[in-house]
């Protein structure tokens, strides 16, 4: 009867410690995850802009902290022009309110910031300069 009690107790105390080793690794970095689905492809969207003319956006980002920002600008079927910029991005650690937010600085010494990045399953969501965006995988 002693034995079937210690034995009792002794499965109790092993399936708590299960129970206690589904915690989160607080060792853990999901920043890793959402740098690896960052750079896993180029992401684009199109919108009319307030002078009328239809815009297509993609942005690349590279594992290597770089990254280009390209439009193309239509009027009907004309293009009407076309640019293109590198930009070097870092993760911004000290948004307390958006902690998935990045910096995109260019060599003209302008910069774009990107906040509250998400991204599920082929779209990625944030406020990019301030205006909600929505891209989609390419």
């Amino acid at each position: 009867m002693i034995k079937k009690n210690i034995l009792g107790l002794l499965f109790l105390l092993s399936t708590l410690c299960l129970f206690n080793s589904c915690e989160d690794d607080p060792y853990y970095d999901d920043r890793y995850d959402l740098t690896s689905a960052l750079c896993s492809g180029t992401w684009s969207e199109t919108y009319t802009t307030n002078n009328g003319e239809d815009c297509y956006h993609v942005l690349s980002f590279y594992s290597d902290w770089t990254g280009s920002d390209y439009y193309e600008f239509y009027r009907g079927n004309i293009l009407v022009r076309r640019t293109e910029e590198a930009f070097r991005w870092h993760w911004d650690d000290d948004n307390y309110y958006y902690p998935n937010s990045i910096y995109m600085d260019f060599p003209d010494g302008t910069y774009s910031y990107f906040e509250d990045i998400q991204i599920r399953g082929f779209q990625l969501r944030g406020i990019l300069d301030e205006i909600d965006v929505i891209l989609t995988m390419e």
